[in-house]
């Protein structure tokens, strides 16, 4: 019994905190993600037993975990933290579907190809691993345990740019964005993971009302994100978003709290604060990568760099 499966990671343009409320979001799988592969072990001793093994993207171990399938527990572990989480889903994916022999052993083992800290979907492309392997709805599974959006789990299986709506019947579309303009679209790291608990619970405080207004007009926006061709009208696009999240959250954009200099717009990307931003600019790449290498953030990728197109499919 053998498997192999590679979930993409995810960006998520447009729709930030309301896609969890239905927004339309446009979301884009990045070239990065996360491999699963499993095998059967020979190995007498340890039958009904589960190794796995966690690898980051340096290739160096990151955590391992020693699961007893027959009693559905875990015996040890290497990192507390992630053994509960890897836990809780295997819990529901063998209740699900016990795919697992017992008097067999297994060995799985991961490997992510970003760096954790970036936000990039260590989660979401470990549960879309997860319910391949035992062929499961990755969505039910996120629902009863980590929760979300779910337009992460859209984006591990994505091959380019969707748009996402949460209630809709067909909550995935094919997204139209390929701008002619990408080398002018750098997405940079700011150095601090943030955390999406905290943003989204903050978000939850707010008005409901208001909130109903906000979703209308970021549904409108994306759409028009989506389907733009020009750079100077995508970044009034960006920037017209960019106030009304603002507005809504009562927080300064980023642009105006950290980069109020920088020829060009930049763009919060998931939960405000931390993580990824998007970048647009007129200038060249060598202003866009100097600007922000003075202020210490050296992780600073061109769009054809980092995310998955459907012309390179």
């Amino acid at each position: 019994m053998e498997f192999y499966q590679h979930s993409s990671g995810k960006l998520l343009i447009t729709g930030e905190y309301f896609v969890l409320d239905g927004a339309k979001g446009l979301a884009l799988p990045t070239q990065m993600g996360q491999s699963m592969k499993m095998a059967l072990l020979n190995d007498k001793d340890k039958k009904g037993r589960l190794i796995w093994k966690a690898y980051q993207h340096d290739h160096s171990l990151w955590a391992e975990v020693e699961y007893d399938l027959t009693r559905g527990r875990l015996l040890s572990w290497t990192d507390k933290d992630f053994a509960l989480r890897l836990g809780q889903l295997l819990e529901k994916c063998i209740e699900e579907n016990p795919i697992f022999y017992l008097n067999e052993s297994y060995q799985i083992t991961t490997e992510l190809e970003f760096k954790t800290q970036w936000g990039l979907g260590t989660s979401s492309t470990l549960i879309n691993n997860l319910a391949n392997l035992f062929s499961i709805d990755p969505y039910k599974l996120l629902e009863q345990t980590f929760g979300g959006s779910g337009y992460d789990i859209a984006c591990a299986q994505a091959d380019g740019p969707i748009i996402y709506e949460r209630f809709a019947e067909n909550r995935v579309s094919k997204s139209p964005f390929n701008p002619i303009f990408k080398d002018k679209i750098h997405f940079v790291y700011l150095g601090n993971k943030q955390n999406s608990r905290e943003g989204i619970s903050y978000y939850r405080s707010l008005s409901s009302e208001h909130k109903k207004i906000c979703i209308q007009e970021i549904n409108e926006l994306t759409e028009a994100i989506s389907a733009c061709n020009f750079l100077n009208d995508m970044m009034d696009l960006v920037r017209e978003h960019e106030q009304l999240v603002s507005s809504f959250l009562k927080k300064e954009t980023v642009q105006t709290s950290h980069f109020p200099h920088f020829n060009g717009v930049v763009k919060s990307l998931g939960a405000w604060g931390g993580d990824f931003v998007m970048v647009l600019s007129n200038e060249s790449r060598d202003y866009v990568k100097d600007y922000f290498a003075k202020k210490d953030l050296s992780d600073c990728f061109q769009f054809d760099q980092i995310i998955k197109s459907y012309t390179h499919a």
